[in-house]
């Protein structure tokens, strides 16, 4: 209120006797005061329930966006890429996403929009994603059940008559192996380097908080090396310019096949930049929502090699063996063939132990693996004294089946596993070179 205002609304309107216009006018204006300090009392009292009303959505706002995870790309995990954006058209919004891990191995990813706009969205949408947590946490990794009790327990506690669209989905990040169950949401799309993108267009069950859901059946499918998936809200698609013309789901398309080679927070980044670009100055009507995980690229290293030194006895061979299987983990070698590999090493390794040492320990032993489309190629080098265990091999098959020779059981089962066995004396080092098959 400014001072000329104000000093009108406290002077003291003075006793004026004369003609009757005069006193008339003397009324009007004490009128003219006490309504305009009634009103001035009233706009204050407006105002700071309107500042008490903005304070408690501006908390109510900062509470529902700290439910939501804001973890970025590598610091989540090294297995996996995730990147995320959220904006509410108001200061709260009824759009929710969450991931979390459930074990080493699975991902939990879930994306969802519910019905309406403001506070009892944004309430709606607090109780979804705490259910949907809660239940897949205690359900065994079973995401139709934790769907289940999710819908269940939305419909039997729901007013309001709220809904939410929701896709969900659990990553298996060994094997990129997605399960997942689309509940009236949009379709996410896969974006792969080396193809277009495509649509996961399946839908298994209305929005969650309609109906009670029958049995439910989950889809799976398996992304390849350094897929994205790419989970969105219809807040992107359905944004409008000035001209009332949609952003649309085939735009969204053509943007990602040029944005392939992109990480996920690029991606996102670049897809929202592109959106701002199409709708200019119009207002936001609806939330928008992005979620976007990549799978890193899992192809094996071809190079294994471990060196063990100082050996003293055979404990280290528990170490031989989980090292080979960590190594193989995500190789195109079959159980049966990396359990071949770790039968022929520890026969062969046990055998330069017992009779390659002396009273002192071996100082070196080094294993080194090529690995190749059809096969492995393996040398073990090692500084104990010289045992050819080429000849030793072919000692123990020359001789009659009872006669003994030095680790006869174990040389003849190295040689009907491998191929090109050879051995040299190189220096002061033993070299044991041979072929495995892959099975």
């Amino acid at each position: 209120m400014s001072n000329e205002s104000e000093t009108f609304i406290n002077t003291k309107i003075p006793n004026i006797s004369g003609s009757s216009e005069i006193r008339s006018l003397r009324k009007s204006f004490q009128l003219l005061q006490k309504e305009l300090r009634r009103y001035i009392c009233n706009l204050k009292d407006v105002t700071a329930t309107k500042e008490r009303i903005e304070s408690e959505i501006n908390i109510a706002s900062k509470l529902q966006m700290s439910m939501l995870p804001h973890t970025q790309m590598s610091d989540f995990s090294e297995k996996i890429n995730i990147a995320s954006f959220i904006k509410p058209a108001k200061e709260v919004g009824g759009d929710l996403y969450d991931y979390f891990f459930l074990d080493d191995k699975h991902l939990f990813i879930t994306i969802g929009d519910v019905s309406g706009k403001g506070v009892g969205a944004a309430l709606f949408m607090s109780s979804a994603t705490t259910l949907l947590r809660a239940y897949t946490k205690t359900s065994n990794n079973d995401i139709n059940r934790a769907i289940e009790l999710t819908s269940e327990f939305l419909c039997n506690n729901n007013t309001e008559k709220y809904f939410v669209t929701l896709f969900a989905g659990i990553l298996n990040i060994e094997t990129n192996e997605l399960t997942y169950i689309n509940a009236g949401h949009n379709y996410p799309i896969i974006v792969s380097e080396n193809s277009k993108p495509v649509l996961l267009n399946k839908t298994h069950m209305p929005p969650l908080g309609i109906i009670k859901p029958k049995k439910i059946k989950q889809s799976s499918i398996f992304l390849s090396n350094k897929d994205k998936l790419f989970l969105y809200t219809d807040g992107l698609t359905e944004a409008m310019n000035s001209e009332k013309e949609l952003f649309t789901t085939e735009a969204l398309i053509e943007l990602l096949t040029k944005k392939t080679t992109l990480n996920p927070q690029e991606l996102i980044h670049d897809v929202y930049e592109n959106l701002l670009l199409f709708t200019k100055t119009a207002d936001q009507y609806d939330d928008i929502t992005m979620l976007c995980i990549n799978t890193i690229d899992k192809k094996p290293k071809e190079q294994f090699q471990l060196v063990l030194n100082n050996v003293e006895s055979l404990v280290f061979l528990d170490e031989v063996r989980v090292k080979i299987e960590e190594f193989f983990e995500n190789s195109d070698a079959s159980p049966k063939t990396i359990y071949r590999l770790v039968l022929v090493l520890e026969e062969l390794i046990t055998n330069t132990y017992k009779y390659g040492s002396t009273e002192q320990p071996i100082a070196k032993i080094e294993i080194n693996i090529d690995d190749k489309e059809e096969h492995l190629n393996v040398t073990i080098t090692d500084t104990g004294k010289p045992f050819d265990t080429a000849d030793a091999i072919v000692q123990s098959a020359s001789t009659s089946p009872t006669a003994q020779t030095i680790g006869k059981r174990g040389l003849l089962l190295v040689n009907k596993l491998t191929t090109h066995l050879n051995y040299e004396r190189e220096g002061n080092r033993n070299k044991i070179s041979f072929r495995l098959t892959k099975q």
